[in-house]
């Protein structure tokens, strides 16, 4: 069982992780985290079927609601059961303007942020910097990343 919360929307999405997409009751689970979660939002069945020591698995199967949460900070992001995605967006925001002083970046800065994610620090990275490249190997962070640029009306 993952959950993830939204910080400052106290969106809720609960994913299971099975290693099978028949289990039973799925619809009447959500019947009962929709009564008695506060912000519950989404319920989403990761299918994991490989012996490994990986938990999620790559494919989702959205039992309720749009299988997507959103938090904010200075941005908007849009969280997916795969991407990762700071717990702490408070102390996260301190640590991103700590970095944004430091890197002491100019209009005309191109910066790289490897393994991205969602895009939580290329897009605030890129309201001082003219390029920012976002670097990911996890295929739905980068969708969630091209979905966050367009909510924070940044290319």
């Amino acid at each position: 069982l993952v959950t993830k919360v939204g910080f400052t929307t106290n969106e809720v999405m609960v994913v299971l992780v099975a290693n099978g997409t028949n289990l039973p009751h799925l619809n009447e689970l959500a019947s009962v985290l929709k009564e008695n979660i506060l912000g519950f939002k989404t319920l989403v069945l990761n299918v994991n079927k490989a012996k490994t020591n990986v938990i999620l698995g790559k494919e989702n199967k959205v039992i309720y609601g749009n299988g997507k949460i959103n938090d904010t900070s200075r941005l908007v992001f849009e969280i997916s059961p795969l991407s990762f995605f700071q717990v702490n967006p408070v102390q996260t925001e301190v640590l991103y303007n700590k970095a944004l002083e430091y890197a002491e970046l100019k209009e005309n800065d191109t910066v790289f942020d490897i393994y991205c994610g969602i895009g939580s620090i290329s897009l605030f990275l890129a309201q001082k910097a003219t390029k920012v490249y976002g670097i990911e190997i996890v295929e739905d962070a980068i969708k969630d990343a091209k979905i966050n640029a367009k909510l924070n009306n940044l290319k």
